[in-house]
């Protein structure tokens, strides 16, 4: 009886190091009882804000997030990794002294940022794979949309 080769193997690292969290802990950073740590949603700007149409059942972003749009902030034209520096110097408006929770869409853009984070020597990095998309389904979980600024 073969294992089924898409599933994860027991320990995998990702569960070993505590590197993917749930909505419980992104609750804790947001409502302050987790200082150590820092909100960070890698969308766009325009999603972030909530300015633009999206799939997800509502606009916005998680309360107190920054925002670093990780495609628009580490990759060039072609989809490649920017420079070391460059990378250096989009993460450089991030706290080097906290925990860095990074959410997204679905994930994939907070694993991009997560990546570069770890790249540079951050090592307290998590992401919340739930991410929008989980998080705007639960109306119980409030929501900021920024307005734009010539309205």
């Amino acid at each position: 009886d073969a294992a089924d080769p898409a599933a994860p193997a027991a320990g995998w690292p990702a569960e070993q190091r505590g590197t993917l969290v749930d909505k419980s802990e992104v609750l804790d950073v947001m409502n302050g009882s987790r200082p150590d740590r820092v909100l960070v949603c890698a969308l766009g700007e325009d999603a972030f804000h909530g300015w633009a149409p999206t799939r997800y059942t509502r606009r916005g972003h998680i309360p107190t997030s920054l925002n670093l749009p990780a495609k628009d902030r580490l990759l060039d034209s072609r989809g490649r990794f920017l420079s070391r520096p460059e990378l250096e110097e989009a993460v450089s408006a991030l706290p080097a002294d906290t925990g860095t929770l990074l959410y997204c869409g679905g994930g994939i853009s907070a694993t991009l940022l997560g990546f570069v984070l770890v790249l540079l020597g951050r090592d307290d990095v998590t992401v919340y794979d739930g991410s929008i998309e989980e998080w705007s389904a639960d109306p119980s979980l409030p929501m900021t949309r920024t307005p734009p600024a010539n309205s």
